[in-house]
């Protein structure tokens, strides 16, 4: 046997300070700051996104240097828009796109490089909307505008992949209560003060909760998504401080989420519950219906909880149900009128109808008259395939029960399908990236990297 002392080289690579994390993810969180204050035609926020396009692919492109970053990251999508059609975040999210592709061209396994069933529907993803390009698209710039979302959205979802090995995948799960309470605090902060005048002049609503990034019901879908995304993780996690954590995070979203008087989000939330109470069964079932039945009821005894039943049930606000409805019926016409290619990503301006640029408030509806029957069809295999891997995740490293998980998990995907009927909420970015980090977890746990692919 050897006793030769170990190289001290290769010591030092094994281990990872973390000063050197701590400062990566303090530069890119500052750098994003000055972007978001000067914008990327001020010098600042050229030095800035000057540093990020070059340096941050570097960075972040040693082997699991700070991957908690990843989830920190999700951060850039709160701050709006930097200057006009321009996000902090497509300023950012390139540099995590760059280091996966790093990780994939310096894997020595070549397996990397198949494409599988997730690799497929990634490119059906990215192919569809080109279809309308050729004979139907009428303002192309305002298409690439769009175009560059899909785009974005599907190499992030490889490279989150490449990223981050399967038993520290849960990271990246943790985007959820950061974002979560980072959003509540600015709708918190942006309404203090106010008081009774929330409750009162609920036709200001829109005024009163409008932050860089979202107003109103579009802020409320992303509480949802948050709150059920970080019960998820509360099972997931089996530390207590983690734990605490969690419950403390979920204080202020609940706070924003019933400041904002949603009714979809309410309706997404009490099926949520259901679908606990149901699929749990025994006594976990019976306790999540009884925490759940206590809590509405407490809840419409409040002022909001009044509020709140005061829009179901005032013909006044029937009206909201009724645009919905029209939008709808012009959503269907254009995809009549389109069924094959569909009029194009972000056409609607150029249809010269009655909707011009509003979408139609319904997931289906928005994907078929922009992507036609297609289109349609694959969000169809997506979500299916979402849901799958929801009811069949074993996650890496949990040795506890995992039928709960799986449960929390349909629940939390039918709540955000149940919202995006009425909505357009996930084609926004505050709910997108977290929705791809999510699958991208889900991926993870289904087969070990080394063994997958794309």
């Amino acid at each position: 046997m050897s006793t030769t002392a170990p190289d001290s080289s290769v010591t030092s690579a094994r281990r990872s300070p973390i000063l050197l994390p701590v400062l990566v993810g303090a530069i890119a969180l500052g750098l994003v700051a000055a972007l978001a204050f000067d914008g990327p035609g001020g010098l600042l926020g050229l030095a800035a996104m000057t540093t990020v396009l070059l340096a941050a692919p570097l960075l972040l492109g040693a082997a699991y240097l700070g991957l908690w970053i990843l989830p920190a990251l999700g951060l850039t999508i709160l701050l709006g828009q930097i200057s006009r059609g321009i996000h902090a975040f497509e300023l950012v999210y390139p540099a995590v796109i760059v280091a996966g592709l790093i990780a994939t061209l310096h894997s020595p396994d070549r397996r990397a490089w198949d494409v599988r069933l997730p690799g497929w529907i990634g490119f059906a993803f990215l192919a569809v909307p080109l279809l309308a390009l050729p004979g139907v698209v009428v303002a192309r710039s305002a298409y690439l505008a769009a175009y560059k979302f899909p785009l974005l959205w599907v190499l992030l979802f490889f490279c989150l992949r490449r990223l981050v090995p399967p038993e520290r995948s849960r990271i990246l799960l943790w985007i959820f209560p950061l974002i979560g309470v980072a959003g509540a605090l600015q709708l918190l902060w942006k309404t203090r003060g106010l008081g009774a005048f929330v409750f009162s002049r609920l036709e200001f609503r829109n005024f009163y909760t409008r932050l860089p990034w979202g107003q109103s019901d579009y802020i409320s879908a992303t509480m949802e998504f948050c709150l059920c995304m970080t019960f998820v993780l509360f099972l997931l996690e089996r530390g207590w401080t983690a734990r605490v954590l969690l419950v403390l995070a979920a204080l202020p979203m609940i706070e924003a989420f019933l400041m904002l008087f949603s009714r979809a989000g309410a309706i997404g939330l009490v099926a949520f519950i259901l679908i606990l109470a149901l699929g749990m069964g025994g006594r976990r079932g019976i306790a999540a219906a009884l925490l759940g039945s206590a809590g509405l009821a407490a809840a419409a005894f409040t002022p909001g909880g009044q509020v709140f039943l005061h829009r179901f049930t005032d013909p006044g606000e029937y009206a909201s149900w009724y645009v919905r409805l029209l939008y709808w019926q012009f959503g269907w016409e254009r995809f009549i009128h389109h069924p094959w290619t569909g009029i194009g990503l972000n056409q609607g301006k150029s249809m010269h109808d009655l909707m011009g640029d509003k979408p139609s408030n319904n997931l289906f509806l928005d994907t078929m008259s922009e992507q036609g029957i297609l289109g349609g069809i694959l969000l169809a295999i997506i979500l299916f395939a979402a849901y799958r891997m929801a009811w069949r995740v074993r996650p890496v490293g949990f040795d506890a029960p995992v039928h709960p998980v799986r449960v929390a998990l349909v629940a939390t995907l039918t709540q955000v399908l149940i919202h995006a009927m009425v909505e357009p909420t996930i084609s926004g970015p505050t709910i997108a990236i977290p929705f791809v980090y999510l699958l991208a977890w889900l991926a993870l746990q289904r087969e070990p990297m080394g063994k997958g692919s794309a």
